[in-house]
């Protein structure tokens, strides 16, 4: 177990050096100006890769279309006959079908990017409105596909509330069976997680630090910002690997002595994630504080690392939870 837990770490850290890269490559070699345009870098490559193939012949032009049909509607012709995990049921279609649409959205903004402006009121130079477009969009498949995994999540849940009036063996299935999605859950989280910190950290670092140096300002105090607001976002990335070492744990047996080992680590990283974004919190504020009193600048803003301080808070319910469950077994088991 311990050698999983180490190679999935294994993979996060390779993740946030190849992501923290691309970005420095994004910034100093494309000068992209602002890390949300890579939600729409994907569909711009495919939208390209597109419309190249309908320009170059009347069969290219009927395979574009085939493909852009396929590409789009691939999570409503994978899933609607799929016996998989992630296969739609009630709600959770209604998400499957708004992902097929905004990914059609997201390629048809890709083939054309012009048509991505008349979305948007005027006010706005052309480029500029094709490039907020094509990122609201981008924002709008993510969504509804992470609000798709979370249906079905939610609907697992539902399943393992009915399961009291199952037998004993199917019980234990339907409890399993939700505790490795659980845990295929939280390693979802914690890659994207680490993967956006790694990015859009390195990305503000690096934009920080170019405008304190063209503006003349002191450098180390903008690093220690950046740094004060990436600190919580670790140990948030810290909580959901101890959430899924739990996970494994609760797999093999409840209540046994690794679970409460696992439950005492996760209670450790949840008061460090809340003391460090609490902390971190006053220290930035009386940070931007102090330099706005220096500058006489008048634009404060204040930042509450609001994320992390609620996900250490549901950790410790949790662990208080199965300590509690703990405390009833064992008084059971006296009394047998």
């Amino acid at each position: 177990m311990k050698k999983n837990r180490n190679g999935f770490a294994g993979i996060l850290a390779a993740e946030a050096f190849v992501l923290a890269a691309a970005a420095l490559v994004c910034y100093l070699v494309f000068h992209m100006e602002n890390e949300l345009l890579i939600l729409a870098v994907p569909f711009q490559a495919a939208g390209d890769m597109l419309r190249r193939l309908s320009l170059s012949s009347g069969s290219g032009n009927l395979a574009a279309v085939v493909l852009f049909g396929i590409l789009g509607g691939w999570p409503l012709i994978f899933f609607a006959k799929s016996e998989s995990s992630l296969a739609p049921d009630g709600k959770s279609r209604v998400f499957l079908i708004l992902t097929s649409l905004m990914l059609w959205l997201n390629l048809y903004f890709g083939v054309n990017p012009a048509a991505a402006a008349r979305f948007l009121p005027t006010g706005f130079c052309r480029e500029e409105m094709i490039r907020i477009a094509q990122v609201i969009a981008g924002g709008g498949f993510y969504s509804a596909a992470i609000a798709w995994i979370l249906s079905i999540w939610l609907h697992m849940l539902e399943t393992e509330k009915k399961s009291e009036g199952m037998q004993e063996g199917e019980r234990v299935y339907v409890r399993k069976r939700l505790i490795r999605r659980v845990r295929l859950l939280l390693k979802t989280a914690s890659l994207l997680e680490t993967g956006w910190v790694a990015y859009a950290g390195t990305f503000q670092v690096c934009r920080s630090v170019s405008g304190a140096w063209m503006g003349g300002a002191d450098i180390l105090g903008v690093l220690l910002k950046q740094i004060l607001l990436l600190v919580p976002e670790i140990y948030m990335i810290l909580l959901l690997l101890a959430g899924i070492v739990l996970m494994t744990e609760l797999e093999k047996e409840t209540f046994s002595a690794a679970v409460q080992e696992s439950l005492g680590r996760l209670a450790d990283i949840s008061r460090g994630t809340a003391k460090a974004s609490i902390y971190c919190g006053v220290f930035y504020n009386l940070t931007a504080l102090g330099f706005a009193v220096a500058s006489a600048d008048t634009n404060l803003r204040l930042d509450i690392p609001v994320l992390p301080l609620l996900l250490a808070f549901g950790s410790l319910l949790l662990v208080q939870y199965f300590k509690g469950g703990r405390i009833l077994q064992e008084e059971n088991d006296s009394f047998i």
